[in-house]
């Protein structure tokens, strides 16, 4: 009884090692080379697909609207404190409430920039994390490329 438990169980594991090895299973890993790309999203999804690309243009487009928006804040600052600043031998009101907008507004336009430059760190992030290339270990036949996609992650030890 022992003897064909263990057979059926053997029989099974290279039943189950045949099959992962499929030729229809390695179309990701031969698109690669042909500039198709590769998703990870479910096909009944209809948004575009997100892919590294996807992620480094968003983390790009972030990263340009948060260092616009630091950029104007410090201008419009600067500016306010030139205004209020400003030596004039008779005193004008509307000079000092010009100069306390523009700083206001320009504190505001810099505060406002920090989301921004948060969540193209976090898309950069995500783009690393989505696809990396990576050695592929035991068992792949001879054929196939060792460089294929793999997820990657990263737990940083220490400082």
């Amino acid at each position: 009884m022992k003897k064909s438990i263990l057979m059926l169980g053997i029989i099974f594991l290279i039943n189950m090692e045949s099959k992962a090895q499929l030729q229809s299973q390695f179309i990701a890993t031969n698109s690669l080379s042909t500039g198709k790309p590769v998703s990870f999203s479910a096909h009944n999804y209809s948004s575009p697909d997100k892919d590294y690309d996807f992620y480094m243009r968003r983390s790009k487009n972030y990263r340009i609207v948060g260092w616009s928006t630091l950029g104007a804040g410090l201008i419009a600052s600067g500016a306010g404190l030139l205004l209020a600043t400003n030596n004039s031998n008779y005193y004008n009101s509307s000079n000092e409430d010009a100069a306390a907008a523009l700083f206001l507004v320009g504190a505001v336009s810099g505060i406002t920039s920090i989301p921004f430059m948060i969540m193209a760190t976090t898309y950069k992030h995500k783009a690393k994390a989505m696809v990396s290339s990576q050695k592929t270990g035991f068992g792949v036949p001879a054929n196939v490329s060792k460089d294929i996609v793999g997820i990657t992650l990263q737990i940083p030890l220490g400082k």
